[in-house]
């Protein structure tokens, strides 16, 4: 419950609803499927559900940054995670949003300690030893030189299988996409 976005808007007075679709929004970008938008005059934070569950997590956080770090009134309109690799030019407001819902929903000590449950060590030492304690599919992208970074943190992200034991993947007891989760991993520098 404490990485709970929802019941956190609650706690500020907010109230917090799913939706079917919240239409399209049309700006100097172009136009996009609304996913989120936050009401200060109404105290309302509005999730579409066009978009996967964590995809709707992430936008619920990232309304929560907004409702805590920024000011004003009115109504403001959120389009999904763009993820990395964007193009797209956001606001400063938007990045503090994506890295307030980031380090709430994926704590630094909490995924600090699931990752160690996981893969015995955090950071992960990378040799021999402990590329042999994945499958083959994982460890193929780990020793693979022209993998990129991103490459490698995804794999950690959505890995299930390491040195003989099964568990949930890291994105997946987050309540996160593997991307979002991935570069949760890099910024604890972690992989």
């Amino acid at each position: 419950d404490v990485l709970n976005p929802q019941l956190a808007l609650n706690c500020l007075g907010y109230q917090a609803e799913s939706v079917g679709t919240l239409g399209e929004f049309s700006d100097a970008e172009g136009s996009f499927q609304i996913a989120g938008m936050l009401d200060r005059e109404r105290l309302t934070v509005t999730v579409s559900e066009v978009y996967p569950r964590d995809t709707q997590r992430f936008t619920w956080a990232h309304e929560l940054g907004h409702a805590v770090l920024h000011t004003g009134t009115g109504l403001h309109r959120d389009r999904p995670a763009e993820g990395a690799g964007s193009t797209l030019r956001k606001p400063r407001s938007e990045y503090e949003a994506d890295q307030f819902a980031a380090y709430f929903l994926m704590p630094r000590k909490l995924l600090e300690e699931a990752f160690k449950s996981r893969f015995l060590a955090a950071p992960f030492h990378q040799d021999h030893k402990t590329l042999s304690a994945f499958k083959a599919a994982d460890r193929d992208v780990l020793e693979n030189r022209s993998a990129s970074r991103r490459d490698r943190s995804l794999v950690f992200a959505r890995a299930t299988f390491y040195n003989g034991q099964y568990f949930i993947s890291l994105a997946e007891e987050f309540g996160v996409s593997p991307t979002a989760m991935a570069i949760q991993l890099e910024e604890y520098s972690l992989v």
